[in-house]
């Protein structure tokens, strides 16, 4: 999954208030607390292979600093620690929390988009043929507070913090896999088909 945000280095005013700020310059992902679940179909099976911190469930690999490999919440985007990398549900993953909040805006980290921010593997349960779809969406309970902007809150570049987007100017993605019988099944298929041809004979 990636995330990509519009916007960056603009001046950009916000309400409610953070503290005395109402405004600030864009300058990077704030935080996301994210589920992706299916609504429809059978989605149980193994998550991340069982091999991520925590168990998610985990041990590692956890995904890494270039989120190309391993699994969960690119490395050096895991705020809070391994925790942001979520945990496995009946129909899909939740509460992943990908972000930062530096309290020095000169540290923040501007970038955009984040390619591989999550790394989400999947083995199904059943290889019934069908097509099974995952959709993003704010993890459940967290109301509005679901992406936020990492914002330069001063001219003087020394206070950053983060302002929520209102959910109408967020887009969530999915994905459709398409699942196909096991290699196996197919052999067994093809061999009672040849059985079945002879006792015609």
């Amino acid at each position: 999954m990636d995330l990509s945000f519009a916007g960056q280095n603009t001046v950009v005013s916000f309400s409610p208030p953070v503290g005395p700020y109402s405004g600030g310059t864009i300058l990077g992902l704030g935080s996301a607390y994210i589920d992706i679940r299916s609504l429809s179909g059978d989605a149980t099976g193994v998550y991340n292979g069982g091999i991520t911190t925590p168990t998610s469930t985990s041990v590692g690999p956890n995904n890494n600093n270039a989120g190309t490999s391993g699994y969960g919440i690119r490395g050096g985007w895991r705020l809070g620690g391994n925790v942001a990398n979520g945990s496995s549900a009946a129909n899909g993953f939740q509460n992943m929390g990908p972000g930062q909040l530096p309290t020095d805006p000169t540290i923040a980290n501007v970038t955009n988009p984040i390619t591989g921010a999550e790394r989400l593997g999947w083995a199904p349960a059943s290889y019934a043929q069908r097509t099974q779809t995952f959709t993003v969406a704010g993890a459940v309970g967290t109301n509005n507070n679901v992406v936020g902007l990492y914002l330069q809150f001063d001219s003087g570049a020394t206070v950053g913090g983060a302002a929520y987007l209102n959910t109408s100017a967020i887009t969530f993605g999915s994905v459709n896999i398409p699942i196909a019988p096991a290699p196996a099944s197919l052999a067994l298929l093809g061999l009672g088909g040849l059985v079945a041809g002879r006792r015609r004979r």
